[in-house]
């Protein structure tokens, strides 16, 4: 099965028999905003709640200017989301059908995301297809900066056998993960109770976890072009894997390294005190010197102290454009 995509048209008119064939000074791809401009559309907000909406809605300036910022979270998230005539409602599926032949054996790849599996086989044992043909899916959504493959901090892609799928872009898996499972009470003009249980128990905090470790790692990025880091990294991302102290499996939130200069840079961006010292994290990847960077936050809406609010203010100190 073939597949056209937004990505072949690019392909079309840059090749041969197109005029601009050979005429083009410069390519970029016009993705969503990352957190740093995507704050710069929600005034009056705080870094917290910044961090909150971002998790929920994205980068993508449409969707960004739906925003009431005078409304909490769990209010536009109920009015653009789980209404029937929600801006947000259809938005994924309807994107889907205007590039895929095919929208919803790829929707079901991207609930089967959202619900946990992140390897090829979970995700075909999980639709009902063969190994081969998630492979194509993937690959296809991939193309489209859907689906993005990660692997642990360190491991190539060719010879890593713990590269996981996600969905790239916050607003897709929000819509994934809490959206389509509620859409039977949607339907029934129920979605306002679904938000409300929603918004009331400790999904979102978790979620927003997560993406508040896409944040620090982007922010670790700018700081290492800016050289305000203790080292000098070429190399991004996270980790995880076994701990052979703790007998278990684990992960280290930022990653940021030099393999030829033997530097290590290691970050912890979740809420809570954690009982594994950054110092013993970073050993878990051995053959550097280990630097250690912390920021907590507290993603609990109703349950923040002052406590973690001051860590998240550390974050923010490097300038105003990021929060």
């Amino acid at each position: 099965m073939e597949e056209k995509v937004l990505g072949d048209t690019n392909e079309d008119s840059l090749g041969e028999k197109n005029p601009l064939f050979g005429r083009r000074t410069a390519q970029i791809h016009l993705g969503p905003f990352g957190y740093r401009d995507a704050a710069l559309m929600l005034s009056g907000l705080s870094s917290a709640e910044l961090v909150e909406f971002y998790a929920v809605f994205g980068g993508t300036p449409y969707y960004l200017s739906m925003i009431d910022t005078s409304e909490s979270l769990k209010t536009n998230a109920e009015r653009l989301f789980f209404r029937k005539e929600g801006l947000l409602y259809e938005e994924p599926m309807m994107l889907l059908r205007q590039e895929l032949h095919e929208p919803a054996i790829y929707s079901s790849v991207l609930d089967a995301i959202a619900a946990g599996a992140n390897k090829p086989q979970e995700i075909a044992d999980r639709i009902g297809e063969d190994r081969g043909s998630v492979g194509r899916y993937l690959e296809t959504l991939q193309s489209m900066k859907i689906v993005e493959e990660r692997e642990p901090y360190g491991e190539s892609r060719e010879r890593s056998r713990k590269g996981i799928y996600w969905i790239s872009e916050s607003a897709l898996a929000f819509w994934y993960r809490f959206v389509r499972p509620a859409m039977d009470a949607i339907e029934m003009d129920a979605g306002e109770l679904e938000a409300r249980e929603l918004f009331e128990g400790n999904d979102i905090p978790a979620y927003v976890g997560h993406w508040f470790e896409t944040i620090c790692l982007e922010w670790t990025i700018v700081q290492a072009k800016k050289g305000a880091l203790p080292i000098r990294p070429v190399r991004f991302g996270s980790w995880w894997g076994a701990d052979p102290a703790r007998k278990g499996q684990t992960g280290i939130d930022v990653m940021a390294g030099s393999k030829r200069r033997r530097e290590l840079f290691v970050g912890e961006c979740k809420g809570g005190i954690r009982s594994m010292r950054e110092k013993r994290r970073g050993s878990l990847c051995g053959g550097h010197s280990s630097y250690r960077a912390t920021t907590r936050f507290a993603t609990a809406c109703s349950r923040r102290t002052r406590f973690q609010r001051a860590l998240l203010g550390r974050l923010v100190q490097s300038g105003p454009s990021w929060m």
